[in-house]
């Protein structure tokens, strides 16, 4: 049920159209390289490092949720992908009336690692994984005030990537 909370949220986001469809740029040649970023969305820019758990950082300051995915968005909504990493800070509620609570999250985070001040949610939402090379993912970072029935971007950032 939570997880179908989540996937809501992310359902109701692409449906504001703030996604659109993501290339299919590949990093075989440096598959433990930084990350091929092919698609971002959002105010909040992400990076992401080398390896199989790599730092994730943004800018923009705090968030109160960080989300990470197999494929791109559109995968996921469709029930082809599972969420592998998800953390919120303690106050967040995703059932109901979504509160993210206070952006207490702060970048950078290294992948499957939760820095003081977060929740892992992985084991509610999905299955923790590392990340394999030539995969696609996608990675979303929200801010407090995220509302996902507006198409403003100034309070989340999105980012799909090749390992």
């Amino acid at each position: 049920m939570r997880r179908k909370s989540l996937l809501l949220i992310l359902a109701l986001v692409l449906t504001a159209g703030v996604f659109s469809g993501c290339s299919t740029d590949d990093d075989d040649d440096n598959p433990l390289g930084p990350a091929t970023i092919s698609d971002q969305r959002g105010s909040l820019i992400i990076s992401v490092g080398s390896g199989s758990r790599p730092e994730i950082s943004w800018t923009g300051g705090g968030v109160a949720a960080l989300v990470v995915a197999k494929g791109n968005l559109q995968d996921i909504l469709a029930g082809m992908r599972e969420l592998i990493w998800a953390i919120s800070n303690p106050g967040a509620s995703w059932t109901g009336d979504i509160d993210l609570g206070q952006d207490t999250i702060f970048s950078p985070v290294t992948y499957g690692t939760s820095p003081g001040g977060a929740v892992d949610l992985t084991t509610v939402y999905g299955a923790y994984e590392d990340l394999q090379s030539g995969q696609r993912y996608s990675v979303a970072v929200f801010k407090e005030d995220w509302d996902y029935t507006e198409t403003d971007s100034s309070n989340y950032g999105i980012a799909t990537f090749t390992r």
